[in-house]
């Protein structure tokens, strides 16, 4: 057994759960959480469901886990009504979902972790706790698109563009 694989596996949910520690410029964007790229799940003021992650630029670096999660979303969570984005987000933004009860989850997304979980964030003396469903250590979006993708990794979906056999 792996130590330091079983132990980083197993702490990832713990450690990814308040580092949103890098905002940027008065704005205060959001740009990353952690050493891992981030994902916002929540619904928009006109009631839209939303999945945004921040745009690539100099703070923000590019990441294949990422890349495979946004067109892992355009493909299976559009057509259920989502709107997949990338753009800027401010932590101001975030919280007022989270004060409106429109924040469904925030998730990293990375090559050793894949997707981890976002457990609560710190921000300005105030906590936002996110909630997961009863029995569960992720949300559901994290949950799908997780799975979606490690059904990719293992083979179980030979019908996806990714899978090659060999």
């Amino acid at each position: 057994m792996d130590i330091t694989k079983t132990c980083g596996t197993a702490l990832l949910p713990i450690i990814c759960s308040d580092l949103i520690r890098r905002l940027f410029g008065e704005e205060e964007y959001i740009t990353e959480t952690g050493t891992m790229n981030i994902f916002i799940a929540w619904i928009l003021g006109n009631g839209q469901k939303e999945l945004v992650t921040p745009p690539l630029d100099d703070t923000i670096l590019a990441g294949l886990t990422r890349d495979s999660i946004l067109v892992l979303a355009r493909e299976r969570l559009s057509s259920q009504g989502w709107k997949i984005s990338k753009r800027r987000i401010k932590i101001s933004e975030l919280r007022n979902a989270a004060d409106e009860e429109r924040l469904l989850e925030v998730f990293g997304t990375g090559t050793s972790g894949t997707i981890a979980p976002v457990r609560a964030i710190s921000y300005d003396g105030k906590d936002i706790q996110l909630c997961f469903p009863p029995g569960k250590e992720i949300g559901p979006v994290a949950e799908c698109l997780k799975g979606w993708i490690e059904e990719i990794q293992y083979g179980d979906a030979p019908e996806h563009p990714w899978s090659v056999v060999i």
